[in-house]
């Protein structure tokens, strides 16, 4: 094993000149790595070049069927392993490298899957370098000798049975590893499918040999059987749940939960089914138990176990931990963003991200302001694996004389006032990964012709320079703009619209998904008296029930200024619903305000009044009242008073 540790920028740096001059800079790359791309390169393999072959389904039945004694026990440890990982691909090859089963967590199986992954073909993979090196092995993604891998990152370990090759297993985009972590868990599952393969255990033999690779995991992971009785379980499992350390527990899973239907949230397999509930632990008090991935294990004798990989967390922390399975997380990205939603209609937007982040093709994002536009296309950019930066732009703040060198950058001297050494634009700094134009209605049509030219061509012209520059840059536009209506009013090129529109999505407004609100409130609370460095104080239940009764007219954005308004003037550590009425309506207590001071109001003049105090502002007074905007708009009507706008 070479004894040089991987480093990003050595290794761009050793590819670029190995690629430009057939040389290997021996300080900046591993012994391994070095000897796959003088393979690559030899055999003539293109590192530009994106082909991969078809996959075949009838070698792939073939293979299956050749290989399935190795399968019987391969693909319950696989399903095991998939779920200690949580996210990611998890696939297993032929001694010739044919990739004959594989698992995924994305809807379209990887290029590799039921092809040969010879590195004349496809250049160096991990499962390329393990079978050449006869060893584990972890390849990072920019060791990758062509360009189109570079995305991801992976580990591969052989199958040795009787010392002969059987073999190789292999684990890619892991949710929150490290290397090294992929790479042992990798490893330990090579050893644990050779060790059933030849010993051919009894039941409890199979518990107590994969026991190895579940306590493993990097958090806790249970094994329960169909009756829900745990069957096996890692040490963090034990950190929280008193339980023995015998590989067979015989204790049930019902005798932790604080709700015992909560039962079928870890044997149901239906993937809409919830996947939060309380548990009882050890501190003799109740935590919050979030499932994060759950898969049936099926061994050859017909036994069915469900593998379950969760989070424990304090019941303040809750939504913090809830929100974190709806984010996508990569060991190597940063999360700073709000993903947050479990209602149906945040959920669907959620499914189509999920499906098209992988994928180049640009995206129109539309929806009212406020509603997480620029939130949607980070998290496209986190999951896409996209080894650039994410580069937003306003189109709306950039005066139009200088919007062309903003995006497309300059040569020195190209204008009065420029930087005497030039300045590269934002699609440059872009290279390699995202650009997003928000507010792309705003966009000149003049801008919008130079747009269009480098969605066409890939290339872009320093003002000031005559030499073109071809880059690697995916777009994301949005806009709160009808922009169907703007082509009809020919306000924005139609040509422009349907390049930029290959994938549209449009985000609901916070009105129509206002079951998310609670869970939004409480993580921005959170997340601002951390900021703030104050206690987070509680939240009354009745502060809920009044937020959404609102509309929302600035949506998530207006509603995290209110969090943070009512954060600030919160007394006794405690948000009620006087704070929401006194800091948020403008008024003081409404009940007491208007009804116990004024207790003959009759129901014309309680209307009259809070409109006449919030401006006539419906949306407000609506919320106050407890009732609709339509609602009130009728007794407005039946009561004939005339709203007065502020």
């Amino acid at each position: 094993m070479s004894k040089i540790e991987y480093d990003r920028g050595l290794t761009m740096s050793a590819w670029q000149h190995f690629i430009e001059n057939g040389e290997i800079l021996e300080d900046r790359v591993r012994e391994e790595v070095a000897r796959s791309w003088i393979r690559c390169r030899e055999v003539g393999v293109d590192p530009f070049g994106i082909a991969y072959p078809h996959m075949s389904r009838k070698t792939l039945f073939q293979k299956q069927d050749q290989y399935r004694s190795i399968l019987s026990y391969a693909i319950p440890c696989m399903h095991l392993l998939h779920t200690i990982m949580i996210e990611g691909n998890v696939s297993i090859t032929t001694p010739d490298l044919f990739t004959y089963y594989m698992l995924s967590s994305y809807e379209a199986d990887p290029l590799s899957y039921g092809i040969y992954l010879s590195e004349d073909v496809c250049g160096n993979t991990a499962i390329s370098v393990a079978a050449y090196e006869k060893m584990p092995f972890y390849l990072h993604k920019y060791e990758k000798y062509r360009v189109v891998d570079q995305n991801y990152s992976s580990a591969a370990a052989p199958l040795y049975l009787n010392g002969k090759l059987a073999g190789i297993i292999s684990a890619g985009a892991s949710y929150g590893l490290s290397p090294q972590e992929t790479l042992d868990l990798v490893s330990k599952s090579a050893e644990v499918i050779c060790r059933l393969l030849v010993d051919s255990p009894s039941k409890k033999e199979t518990l107590s040999i994969i026991s190895s690779l579940i306590e493993m995991g990097h958090k806790p992971v249970l094994l329960i059987d169909k009756s829900g009785t745990i069957v096996g379980a890692n040490n963090d499992c034990r950190r929280f749940i008193e339980m023995s350390e015998n590989a067979e527990i015989h204790m049930n899973l019902t005798d932790i939960l604080v709700n015992r239907n909560d039962l079928s949230i870890f044997v149901s397999d239906d993937e809409s089914e919830r996947r939060c509930c309380n548990v009882k632990t050890i501190y003799e008090n109740v935590f919050s138990c979030i499932i994060m991935k759950k898969d049936n294990l099926r061994f050859p004798d017909g036994t069915v176990y469900t593998a379950i990989t969760f989070e424990i967390s304090q019941p303040g922390k809750q939504v913090r931990e809830r929100a974190s399975i709806l984010r996508p997380l990569f060991a190597d990205k940063e999360e700073n963003i709000e993903y947050i939603g479990n209602s149906l209609a945040w959920q669907k937007v959620d499914k189509v991200i999920r499906k098209i982040a992988r994928f180049p093709s640009n995206v129109l994002i539309q929806g009212e302001s406020g509603t997480g536009k620029e939130v949607v296309a980070q998290t496209i950019h986190n999951l896409s694996g996209r080894r650039g930066y994410f580069v937003a732009v306003n189109c709306g703040d950039i005066p139009e004389g200088l919007l062309q060198s903003e995006l497309f950058g300059y040569e020195k001297g190209a204008f009065t006032g420029a930087n005497r050494e030039g300045s590269i634009g934002k699609f440059e700094y872009a290279n390699h990964g995202t650009l997003f134009l928000d507010e792309i209605g705003d966009m000149p049509l003049s801008m919008q012709v130079s747009l269009l030219r480098f969605i066409q061509e890939r290339t872009i012209l320093k003002v000031g320079s005559n030499k073109s520059k071809v880059l690697d840059v995916r777009i994301i536009a949005a806009t709160n703009k009808d922009i169907e209506q703007m082509v009809k009013d020919k306000q924005f090129r139609n040509d422009l619209y349907y390049r930029l529109n290959i994938i549209g999505l449009t985000l609901p407004p916070l009105r129509v998904r206002k079951e998310d609100i609670p869970n939004l409130v409480q993580h921005f609370i959170l997340n601002l008296s951390e900021q703030y460095g104050i206690p987070t104080p509680s939240i009354q239940p009745d502060v809920y029930d009044i937020l959404c009764r609102y509309d929302w007219p600035g949506n998530v954005r207006e509603l995290r200024n209110v969090a943070e308004k009512v954060l600030i003037m919160s007394e006794h550590n405690q948000i009620t619903a006087k704070t929401i009425y006194a800091y948020i309506f403008n008024y003081d207590d409404f009940n007491s305000n208007l009804s116990s001071s004024t207790p003959q109001l009759t129901e014309k003049e309680k209307i009259a009044k809070l409109l006449d105090v919030n401006g006539g502002n419906i949306t407000r007074s609506a919320a106050a009242l407890g009732m609709t905007r339509d609602t009130l708009y009728r007794k407005i009507k039946k009561h004939g008073i005339k709203v007065l706008k502020a």
